[in-house]
């Protein structure tokens, strides 16, 4: 696990992308991946203040919603939180925000 504080709730961030393929004969190419959150917090603590995090991260990314960054845009198909489980001494939860992209060659 990266470092954090011991007994401080903390989440690790990652996106993962397929690999790219055409999508356009001349202009543009496509990819699909997911951005993972998996929020860890100390086991004992109530589970219901990951599952409220959890909810919270989730309502920030709306089925269809189109996210542009620095020039790139996404559109958001899907997401997901698994149940939550105890790990290592941490409840953790796990969230999948699955998206789409057109990419510019």
């Amino acid at each position: 696990f990266p470092s954090h504080d011991i007994g401080v709730a903390y989440a690790e961030v990652e996106t993962f992308v397929n690999d790219v393929s055409a999508f356009s004969l001349k202009t543009n190419d496509q990819t699909d991946g997911y951005l993972q959150v998996i929020l860890r917090y100390p086991e004992g603590e109530l589970s219901i203040e990951a599952k409220t995090m959890a909810d919270t991260i989730l309502a920030s990314f709306a089925i269809g919603q189109r996210i542009t960054y620095d020039g790139q845009s996404v559109t958001v198909n899907r997401k997901s939180r698994a149940k939550g489980a105890n790990e290592a001494g941490w409840y953790k939860l796990v969230l999948r925000v699955f998206f789409t992209a057109v990419l510019p060659r």
